[in-house]
């Protein structure tokens, strides 16, 4: 089926599988604190009105804008607004309005690319492209794509200022590696950690259990950044997975679970930290961490406390209740996991592949994913109120217009969230 709708930056339709992308404003020295985990999504950036609608998904051309006003105490109501994009959009700090044109680059709609945000510049990466809907949703293939979104200024959703910076499929730059269901971290104010991922099925990679996954990134030059393929075993890697979730802190990447690579669909409960001033991996402790899971988030609040919730657990074989978080301090000398009090009241059904951000008031907003076997997409959202002991949530009815939607991104910047990208519904 093909068809047409008019103009709006919040049609949604069918359903997309994740791994999430989350940031949060922080004080820390990379004025954004990137907290992140291969973001995915169907969704094509080009400069015209209209959405098409390919079955089994639809995308289109407009990123989705939310508006939300800040509560005056933990007890007010959340007033969130959703609209077609505002002329341009409003970003906080100061910022310029933007008078670049975007280029021509074509951005076709995608899934399992990576996503960080550092010094106020969002960066995305890979993923797997399919605009003839000729392939599964693990099958189709990768890209290397490169490209950027200047965040401190403000600009017109619907013609957003892309930049390309590298990719394979317009012959840019032809570099990185062609990857899907990987995580891009910011580790300090230039450089980024790759790590994970699945290979393009061209790739010369045919062993996909091995530790050799980590790529940096030099985003000095913004316009002309560098990859660098480190070597097998580098800084004692771990092994190579996917739907991993991956969050910066305090100059080091803290990384949580997985699945293995080799198609074995194999939960992994082995967490790591990655110190670049080493730079090594570490493993981290297992105790009273979490388990083996996967399509997880994991999301660090201003006081440097790593959360950890959703996701599908292989050796408990079901979704890991929204009542169950884990917690550790990433500023601590000695890394140790605990879990937080949860009011039980009310709760988001169990997920995984869902979208998740701390907002500006340390609150935590999510939306969407899916059942354990992809079958259900939810269009729900909820928020998590930190400021509460024991924290509690609270279901946000607004965020349903965004409609089933499951392997997102979502990013807030000041008041302003912003969603975007997917995966097809059916594999």
């Amino acid at each position: 089926m093909r068809g047409e709708g008019e103009d709006s930056g919040c049609a949604w339709a069918g359903g997309v599988e994740p791994i999430g992308t989350s940031v949060e404003p922080n004080n820390s020295l990379l004025g954004w604190s990137p907290t992140l985990f291969a973001a995915s999504a169907p969704f094509s950036f080009h400069s015209v009105t209209t959405f098409t609608i390919h079955s089994p998904f639809l995308f289109t051309p407009n990123l989705c804008f939310l508006q939300y006003l800040l509560p005056l105490s933990s007890s007010s109501p959340y007033p969130y607004t959703f609209a077609t994009p505002p002329p341009r959009i409003p970003l906080p700090h100061g910022t310029q309005e933007s008078t670049e044109q975007t280029t021509d680059i074509h951005t076709p709609f995608r899934w399992g690319q990576a996503s960080a945000i550092i010094q106020q510049t969002l960066w995305i990466h890979g993923g797997k492209t399919d605009p003839y809907n000729q392939f599964s949703y693990t099958s189709a293939p990768n890209t290397n794509d490169l490209f950027r979104l200047d965040l401190n200024q403000s600009f017109d959703l619907s013609n957003p200022p892309w930049h390309t910076q590298g990719s394979c499929s317009n012959n840019v730059g032809c570099q990185g590696p062609r990857m899907a269901f990987h995580s891009l971290s910011a580790y300090d104010t230039t450089h980024m950690l790759m790590f994970g991922g699945q290979p393009d099925p061209n790739s010369d990679i045919v062993l996909l259990d091995r530790p050799d996954s980590a790529w940096t990134l030099d985003v000095g030059n913004r316009d002309s950044p560098s990859w660098i393929n480190e070597a097998r075993g580098w800084a004692n890697e771990p092994s190579r997975r996917i739907f991993h979730s991956a969050s910066s802190s305090g100059g080091k990447v803290f990384i949580t679970g997985g699945q293995k690579a080799d198609g074995s669909q194999t939960a992994l409960n082995q967490h790591e930290v990655f110190d670049y001033t080493g730079p090594t991996f570490t493993a981290l402790p297992t105790t009273n961490g979490p388990p083996d899971l996967y399509g997880h988030t994991s999301l660090v609040l201003r006081n440097g406390s790593l959360l950890v919730f959703g996701g599908y657990s292989q050796s408990q074989g079901a979704l890991l209740p929204f009542s169950t978080i884990w917690i550790l301090d990433t500023w601590a000398d000695t890394s140790t996991w605990s879990m937080i009090r949860i009011d039980n009241t009310t709760l988001p059904s169990g997920r995984r592949n869902f979208a998740a951000v701390v907002l500006s008031d340390g609150r935590i907003l999510i939306h969407g994913g899916s059942d354990a076997v992809l079958q259900t997409t939810f269009s729900d959202g909820w928020i998590l109120d930190t400021t509460k002991d024991p924290m509690a949530w609270t279901h946000v009815d607004s965020l349903s217009t965004l409609g089933p939607r499951r392997d997102h991104m979502v990013v807030a910047i000041g008041s302003v969230v912003i969603f975007g990208f997917g995966a097809p519904s059916v594999q």
